[in-house]
């Protein structure tokens, strides 16, 4: 009897010992599966974590690019000299122009172009360096340069009207080619009209009126960007 006691105790242990290995394997099973899932479920967060840090990172480098652009811009037309060698001169000797060769032919090929309405690109560029850098969105660039080319061409027809023909110092006049093509365009179909001491009158009215609504063009974007901006910081800040 004591002998039968004695085995049932053993196997009861073993058994015991037993369980509990089964239970510390299915421990260390559960474990590892839920690791594996937060695992699995924190792979879709680091994926989004580098995917926002790389946009986030190109908007920063756009913004710095857009920015330096518009100051070499501004630089290369600041120091604009007819005598540089460039596309419409043929001259030796240095270069004044702040950029060098690359800045005299740029800024003469600007010039020649559109004139010094070209500037007006400049706020376009910075207003987009800022939106970059802020995290605004940007959708619509394509169409909102489209729209500062077409103002530019306004103001350089309304430019050349105002003052057509050749300008000192300026490879296109005032109007740059753009505007002496549609400023000479216009100027033809008004030398239909009956000549008259007013009709010089008329020219500088159509040129301050062309001039006035590709300035307002240039500028609704730059002018509600800030408005939208000061608006929200209002809110923000109440």
């Amino acid at each position: 009897t004591s002998e039968a006691y004695h085995d049932s105790s053993i196997s009861a242990r073993l058994l015991t010992a037993s369980q509990r290995l089964a239970h510390e394997c299915n421990r260390n099973i559960m474990r590892t599966q839920q690791r594996r899932r937060g695992m699995a479920s924190r792979a879709p967060e680091w994926r989004e974590s580098v995917k926002r840090g790389a946009i986030r990172s190109g908007a920063l480098i756009g913004a710095v690019a857009l920015a330096l652009s518009a100051l070499i811009l501004v630089l290369a037309l600041a120091s604009y000299r007819p005598s540089d060698p460039s596309m419409n001169t043929a001259a030796g000797g240095a270069v004044s122009n702040l950029l060098g060769l690359p800045g005299a032919w740029t800024s003469d090929f600007l010039l020649w172009l559109m004139g010094p309405a070209v500037g007006l690109f400049v706020p376009l560029m910075l207003l987009h360096a800022r939106r970059l850098w802020a995290k605004v969105s940007v959708l619509g660039w394509k169409r909102r340069a489209l729209g500062i080319l077409a103002g530019v061409a306004l103001v350089d027809t309304g430019l050349s009207l105002f003052r057509p023909g050749a300008f000192e110092s300026l490879p296109g006049g005032l109007g740059g080619t753009i505007g002496m093509t549609t400023g000479g365009l216009i100027q033809w179909l008004m030398s239909f009209a009956p000549p008259a001491d007013w009709m010089v009158w008329v020219r500088w009215s159509l040129g301050a009126v062309f001039a006035i609504i590709g300035i307002i063009i240039c500028f609704v974007d730059f002018v509600s960007f800030q408005m939208a901006h000061a608006e929200v910081s209002i809110k923000n800040r109440f």
